[in-house]
């Protein structure tokens, strides 16, 4: 929450680390108390124990998957870690370069924001459109629950997710209750992410002529970084022309 200031108050990190064919979840509540492994208190704090993790993570060359990076590289940042060190890969933008080039995604059965299940067409051009149609009009959403749903055929509860998104925000404190389905529903956000951005990266990769599909984990890792430098600039400001704006 605080999410127009310009470090955010993060709640919780949620995160599922995939090696090997082994899922191992990691449910980290940000308040600072020490975390037990086994029964036995660590030495650092939460914080400290996630930042120690995300920097062995990143040595060992692992792969950040996020759905919308920004919110997760602002959340990094607001911890004082630099996102841009890490090798990044967002479902957002990845499910978006499909629903925007490959028909057989952009239409169809589509889980809308509301929770409805609606069929997308293929609009008439927009000459032919009447008012009736640009009203029945509609297009796939690029929301988590609408990728989840369109790629991996899961349904995600919208409501359930505004109500902890709302929760979130309202800042607390927070009751033994809250704080347990707090962390549950973004465990829920990250399960699915390692399978949700293979299945887009191969539906993109077959939609390329031979010659481009050799380029295409380069510029998906380059969409990723464009994301957390972008969260970056979000928290520091947008660069401009100091000089020329004073003249102008």
């Amino acid at each position: 929450n605080h999410s127009k200031d310009k470090a955010m108050n993060v709640v919780c990190v949620c995160v599922r680390e995939i090696n090997e064919g082994r899922s191992n979840p990691y449910k980290i509540w940000l308040d600072e108390t020490p975390i037990r492994t086994g029964g036995t208190p660590t030495q650092e704090s939460a914080k400290e124990f996630l930042l120690l993790k995300i920097e062995q993570w990143r040595k060992e060359d692992y792969i950040f998957i996020a759905h919308a990076v920004i919110a997760e590289a602002r959340s990094l940042h607001s911890l004082g870690y630099d996102p841009r060190k890490l090798k990044w890969i967002d479902t957002s933008l990845e499910y978006r370069m499909l629903i925007n080039h490959n028909k057989d995604y952009s239409y169809g059965k589509h889980l809308m924001r509301n929770g409805e299940v609606r069929t997308v067409r293929k609009p008439k051009p927009k000459w032919m459109q009447t008012e009736e149609d640009k009203q029945k009009g509609g297009r796939a959403e690029a929301s988590l629950a609408g990728a989840t749903y369109k790629m991996l055929g899961i349904n995600l509860n919208t409501k359930h997710k505004d109500e902890m998104r709302d929760l979130i925000i309202a800042g607390g404190p927070f009751s033994d209750k809250e704080r347990d389905s707090i962390l549950d529903y973004c465990e829920s956000d990250v399960k699915n992410l390692h399978k949700l951005a293979t299945k887009i990266i191969k539906a993109n990769l077959k939609g390329l002529k031979p010659k481009d599909k050799p380029k295409l984990m380069k510029e998906v890792f380059l969409r990723g970084d464009y994301a957390a430098r972008s969260a970056v600039m979000e928290t520091l400001g947008y660069p401009i022309d100091n000089e020329s704006t004073e003249n102008f």
